[in-house]
């Protein structure tokens, strides 16, 4: 299974009291009430399905190595990766639709 740097972080050395969004895509041969079962016993949640076979979830950092013992799983990431993918995707879409190179506006000086 494959471990983001910050999911290994987290799963080796979790900070007391902080809670984490994770990305959790199972493999074919996952058990998904196992995965929730063990986000509620941590008193997590199932925020919500994602392609490919990936849900989001949320958890205690204190909860990440007990994520990272399931069986079937193929990758865990942290939500902000996702996050970054959509708000990229969606800085790029506003800035091709402005009039201005690369969505800024220029003066003639070339100052913003």
């Amino acid at each position: 299974m494959y471990l983001s740097h910050p999911v290994r972080r987290m799963r080796d050395d979790p900070i007391d009291g902080e809670e984490t969004t994770l990305v959790v895509e199972l493999g074919d041969d996952a058990d998904r009430e196992a995965l929730e079962a063990r986000v509620r016993e941590a008193d997590g949640t199932v925020e919500r399905d994602l392609q490919f076979q990936a849900v989001l979830v949320t958890v205690p950092e204190s909860a990440v190595a007990s994520l990272c013992d399931l069986d079937g799983l193929t990758r865990i990431e942290t939500g902000e990766t996702l996050s970054l993918g959509v708000n990229e995707d969606a800085t790029l879409q506003s800035n091709n639709d402005d009039d201005g190179v690369d969505g800024l506006d220029f003066d003639n000086d070339g100052r913003r």
